[in-house]
Formats: C-alpha cells, structure tokens, sequence
C-alpha cells in the first residue's frame, strides 16, 4: 500500500468511525426539520451540538494527488438569483454551471472550491439539490460555508466527506486554510485564529493560502479599496483577521501569502490587492439585475499549485 492509499485508508477508517455519532445525529435532524423550525428551541439544541462537533473534527484534510501539482477551480456566490422564478433560486444559476462544466471538460482540474453562497434560501431542499447537482460533476470539491448556507446539513454534509466548516489541508511547501466566517460575521472568530497559529507556527511553509466567503479584508483602514460587496455593512477596521495579520502575517515576509473570498458581485465582481507579501482576491458572480442579463462582471479563479512551492492564480471570466 502506497502512502497515498495509506493515507486515504486512514481517512476511511476516522470517517466510519465517526459515522457512528453522527448518524444518530443525522436521524435526529431529518426527523425534527420535519417539525421543528429555526425558532425553535430543540433545533437550537441540535444545532449547538453539530457546531460543537465541528470544533472537534477533521481538522486536516489530505489533498488527492496523482502527481506533484493539482489544479483549483475557485467559484463563489453562485447560486440562481431570479425574482422571476422562485424554484429556480434552489439551483446554482445555469450559466455559471454552464461555465464550471466547461472548465472541467476543456482542461484539467483537480479541484472545485465553492466559496459560499451555494443556495439562496437555506433550508434542506435547496441544500440537497444544489449538493446533488455539484456532486453530479464527478470532480473532487470543497465547500466553504456562506451566510446562505449556514444550516445543520450544510454542516452534516461536510462531516461525511471528511471535512469540518474550518480546517487546513498541507501540500508539500504549501498549505491551504479554509475558514468559516460565520462564526463571527464577516471575519474569523478567536478559535479559528488560535488554530492557524498553533499550525503556522509548528511548520513553515512557502505559501499559505486563505479561503472564505466574507470579504474579511475589507476595512476603514486607508490601505484597503472600498469594496461594493455583500458585506459592506460589516466593514469594520477592528477586524480580528487584520490583528491576526499585524501580529502574524505580516513577520513571515519570506512567505507568499494569499487570501481570497466569495461574496463579490455587486457591481465590483473581481478585486486584487497587494499589500506588502500578502495578495488579496475577491470573486464572485453576485446577485444584481445587471448579473441577471450581462455576465461580464462574474469572476473566477484558477489555481496551480505544485509541491515545490511554484504558484500560479489566474483571473477566469464568463466571457
């Protein structure tokens, strides 16, 4: 056996494990959301007790790799905003499916990262089918959880694949940190940032890279752009990432540093910034009417990463 079967073994075995809690766990939800709504008390209960789980578990995760490189796909905010038609708005708008499809079939890639906002009504219809629909692709994703998509199963479906809403994944000189920002709105939450430094400092990396759905590098502070995005409203210059960058970040100026998030969109769909070692990304496909008819401000991105440590981001559109 390989040390990559090993690993993937490994990964099997943790998993069946774990199944063990959460499938009683799982029975318990499907039952209640039969009966139970968001105000209610015992689904509070039963959503404390998820969040409380994914504290605990799969931490890291083993990238798959057949090689020395892998490929990313980087999406974000992609569900179906159509005042038009309401059952539609459970899908993932079918021009950008359209546009995922295209670059899985017409060039290599290893992965798919949904950067939040996969559905725009959260509730367990829409999460299943968006889910069944991405899963169709036959392609490797990962999932980061948007303010959409804050719902138990968002979280179960997760813990199935081996994946918690926060956790690390290291690819030979590099390591890729993907967060929960909704946690703490709009940014990152004191345990998570205890968790990456305890990482960052045990290990040194060539390049260490960021994933969330919040703009969480939006601020008062002049250094940054004002970003048109979904979280304008939460812009703060008291940030907990942007301590976490003064204090952290900012001393490993031998690294590259690369933060990007999925919540852009409206009007200002792609957005870089480059201060000091650190690169900052905003993407998206956003939600305004000029989405609806014009495509043009939708916004991807597509990463080559190779053990060694070489780096390459692209700038992907519609168009």
């Amino acid at each position: 056996m390989n040390l990559l079967n090993s690993k993937i073994f490994e990964k099997k075995l943790k998993l069946i494990k774990i199944l063990f809690i959460i499938f009683p766990i799982f029975l318990i939800f499907l039952i209640s959301t039969n009966f139970l709504n968001f105000n209610n008390r015992v689904y509070n209960y039963f959503f404390k007790t998820i969040l409380l789980l994914d504290q605990n578990i799969f931490k890291e995760h083993n990238m798959i790799s057949n090689n020395n490189k892998l490929t990313f796909l980087i999406v974000g905010h992609t569900y179906n905003f159509n005042n038009e038609d309401e059952i539609s708005r459970d899908e993932t708008h079918p021009t950008v499916s359209k546009f995922i499809k295209n670059q899985h079939q017409k060039q290599h890639i290893d992965y798919i990262f949904y950067l939040g906002d996969l559905v725009q009504k959260t509730n367990v219809n829409s999460i299943l089918k968006v889910d069944k629909e991405i899963s169709s692709y036959n392609k490797n994703f990962i999932k980061v959880i948007g303010n959409h998509d804050v719902h138990p199963l968002s979280y179960l479906l997760g813990f199935f694949r081996g994946q918690s809403s926060y956790f690390v994944s290291e690819f030979g000189e590099n390591i890729l940190v993907f967060l929960n920002t909704n946690f703490k709105v709009a940014d990152v939450d004191k345990e998570q940032l205890k968790f990456i430094k305890n990482i960052l400092n045990k290990k040194s990396f060539k390049n260490i890279i960021f994933f969330s759905h919040h703009v969480i590098w939006t601020s008062q502070k002049k250094n940054f752009p004002f970003v048109n995005n979904n979280s304008i409203n939460l812009r703060t210059s008291n940030h907990n990432f942007h301590k976490f960058i003064d204090k952290i970040l900012l001393n490993k100026n031998k690294n590259r540093i690369v933060v990007i998030s999925g919540d852009m969109g409206n009007n200002a769909p792609y957005i870089f910034k480059k201060n000091n070692n650190i690169e900052y990304y905003a993407i998206g496909f956003g939600n305004n009417k000029l989405f609806l008819k014009n495509f043009a401000y939708g916004s991807a991105l597509k990463i080559e990463l190779s053990k060694k440590g070489l780096l390459s981001i692209d700038k992907m559109t519609i168009n």
